[in-house]
This record gives structure tokens, C-alpha cells and sequence, in this order.
């Protein structure tokens, strides 16, 4: 019995254009992910994908897969699966194996959290609030970076968990009733020491906590610097795009990495950065300072949940190198939508910063 001509083209007509419709898709991941993380000023369309890129990355791998069960001799699908699984690799693969340093001394204990305004409650023994509590009673931290926190709420938690902050809301109006951000010691060991808002940039309204922890028992100074950048909003042009607010990202890290290169003690950079790390500010920042949680934790390090079911990495503990990463871990905690970052971070050995 003949085959039918007919059936044949149609069948490799729909192979050939199953292989562009990949094609296309592989060569957007390759761009993205290479020339995109150096791109200033970026398109909107670029930095969602760069966002996205765990995502993104798997879910071709993934049709990819289905191609090539259609059309298992297909050479060209067998190519292209290839070169998404490098991609794939690139952006997961430093999730699935940890390089945590030994201490050599003794170690300080970070925890990085946007704790969403205490769902805006105004009593003293609401749950939220009452949730939080708890949740950093058991991280028991030393030295804490809060996200989205008015002054009142600032007020209530330090009342209870014995913490020293420094606070100021967002756009440094003073207020204490807007929301912004604290950096803040907790318990004995370590003391707020000189501390103030910065601005990121000069002609910008938009500020972070600059502070040193000193340690009470001994010469040592940490710096901690508290950071929550500007959110952007699901459309393509216009100042809070996600291409303009990638740009604004990008000033801000090399603004800060500026500041930072002034500074003689250790530095801890910790917050909510509105951004994934295939993203050009986290490209900036890792020349100069270390991912902790990816360094010294297992897994993708889920923070937030975008649109309620979008795993994404938007929350992190930088530190300069001479600070090692030990552990990390994202407690599960509910009382927000995002869940923190904790980290146990080497100290070197104590130093006399007025010795010359």
C-alpha cells in the first residue's frame, strides 16, 4: 500500500516549523542570558524574561523534550535541547550544590525580611505581628534587615524582641507612619553603632540604612546595610516598566558598590532587591560581593510567589568576601508574602580599627 505524498509534506512542514517555533525560543534564552545581564538600559520584554529565566529556562527545556518524542531522529531538535539544557544548567545548577566555608572564629547571624506592613494592623497583639515575633524568636538572629515596615511597626517589634534600629520610610519624608526600611540589632551581643538613611543616587528620592554593629565584647564592627529597590509594575514602557526600573537597579548597585569601596569593615548588604539574579544588578553586585545563600544553601531559595504561583529568588544576603558564607536557610513562615532569608556568616578575627 503507497504512503500518501500528502501526508508526508504536511507532516514535514509541521516538523519544520515545531524546529523554528524552538529555535526561536532557545535563541531568546541564549541572548537573554548572555548579552542580556550586560545590556544597559534594557527592553522591558528582556528583563521579564531574565526574571522569569528559572522559569522560563525549564518550561523550554521542557517543550523542547515533547519535540523530540514526536521527532526522535530530528538532529536539529536533539541540538537545540542541548544548548537550553547549558542554559538550564547556568541558572539552576548553582542552586543544587552548596560551597558553605568553615568559621574560623566565631559567626554573626543575618536575617533579610519584608514582613509586608504587618498586614496593616494597629493592634499590639495581632497575629501577623504575633507571627513575626515568633518567627524571629526562633531565627534568633544577631543582626536584621526589615522590608516594609512603618516606625510604628518598628517601634512594636523592637518592644518585645529587644532590637536597636535604625529606620527611615522610603522617600526619607521622616514620616513614621509611611512604609520603609530598618536596619537593626538584636539582643546584647551587638549595639546600633553610627547609622543614618543614604540616598542611592544623588538626584534620587528613594533611600537605604546604612549602619555599623558593633560588637559589644570585642573590637569588631559589621557593617549592614538594609535595601529594599524600586518595585516595577507589568508594563512595557514608562518609568516604573520593568526595563526602566532594571536600569534604575543597575545605577543603584554601582552607586552603592562606589559607597562600599570607601568603607573599612566587613559589609553585609541584605533586603529585598525586586529582581532575580540573572538580572545586570545582581551581575554588578557579584563582581565585588558574595551570594550567601547561594553559596553556602541547597535549592532555588524561593523568597516570594509573583501573581501567587510564580517561584521566584528576590530577597538576598550579600557580604564581602572576607566575611564567609557558613549557612543559610528560608524559614517557613507564613506571616507575609514573602519568607526570609537567614544566614550564619564567618567574623574575622577581632581588630583594632583605631590602630592605624
Amino acid at each position: 500500500m503507497e504512503s500518501d505524498p500528502t501526508n508526508h509534506l504536511s507532516s514535514s512542514g509541521s516538523s519544520r516549523l515545531e524546529v523554528m517555533g524552538l529555535a526561536t525560543l532557545v535563541g531568546l534564552s541564549l541572548v537573554a542570558l548572555t548579552i542580556g545581564r550586560t545590556v544597559q538600559a534594557p527592553p522591558s520584554l528582556l528583563v521579564l524574561v531574565l526574571m522569569v529565566s528559572p522559569i522560563w529556562t525549564l518550561l523550554v527545556g521542557l517543550l523542547g523534550t515533547v519535540l523530540l518524542l514526536r521527532h526522535p531522529s530530528d538532529t536539529r531538535i536533539w541540538g537545540l535541547l542541548v544548548i537550553q539544557l547549558g542554559l538550564w544548567l547556568g541558572v539552576w545548577g548553582r542552586a543544587w550544590w552548596a560551597t558553605p566555608q568553615p568559621a574560623a572564629g566565631e559567626t554573626v547571624r543575618v536575617m533579610a525580611w519584608n514582613v509586608q506592613r504587618l498586614g496593616f494592623e494597629d493592634s499590639d497583639e495581632g497575629a501577623l505581628l504575633r507571627c513575626v515575633k515568633q518567627a524571629m524568636e526562633a531565627a534568633d538572629p544577631d543582626l536584621v534587615s526589615l522590608m516594609e515596615v512603618s516606625g510604628r511597626d518598628i517601634e512594636r517589634l523592637s518592644e518585645s524582641l529587644d532590637m536597636h534600629c535604625q529606620y527611615v520610610d522610603y522617600r526619607g519624608t521622616g514620616s513614621d507612619k509611611r512604609g520603609g526600611l530598618a536596619a537593626c540589632s538584636v539582643g546584647t551581643e551587638w549595639r546600633l553603632g553610627r547609622a543614618g538613611p543614604r540616598r542611592f543616587l544623588e538626584d534620587s528620592d528613594w533611600y537605604f540604612v546604612f549602619s555599623e554593629m558593633v560588637r559589644q565584647d570585642a573590637q569588631q564592627v559589621v557593617n549592614l546595610i538594609s535595601v529594599h529597590l524600586q518595585p516595577n509594575r507589568l508594563v512595557l514602557t514608562g518609568p516604573a516598566s520593568p526595563g526602566a526600573v532594571a536600569e534604575t537597579h543597575r545605577e543603584s548597585a554601582e552607586a552603592l558598590l562606589a559607597r562600599m569601596a570607601a568603607l573599612q569593615d566587613p559589609t553585609v548588604v541584605a533586603g529585598d532587591f525586586n529582581s532575580t539574579r540573572e538580572t545586570p544588578l545582581h551581575g554588578a553586585l557579584r563582581t565585588h560581593l558574595v551570594d550567601v545563600y547561594e553559596q553556602a544553601a541547597w535549592g532555588p531559595g524561593v523568597t516570594v510567589s509573583a501573581a501567587g504561583f510564580l517561584p521566584l529568588r528576590v530577597d538576598f544576603v550579600y557580604a564581602t568576601p572576607d566575611l564567609p558564607a557558613v549557612r543559610a536557610w528560608i524559614p517557613e513562615v507564613d506571616c507575609s508574602d514573602h519568607r526570609p532569608v537567614v544566614a550564619d556568616i564567618g567574623l574575622p578575627q577581632p581588630w583594632d580599627r583605631g590602630g592605624g
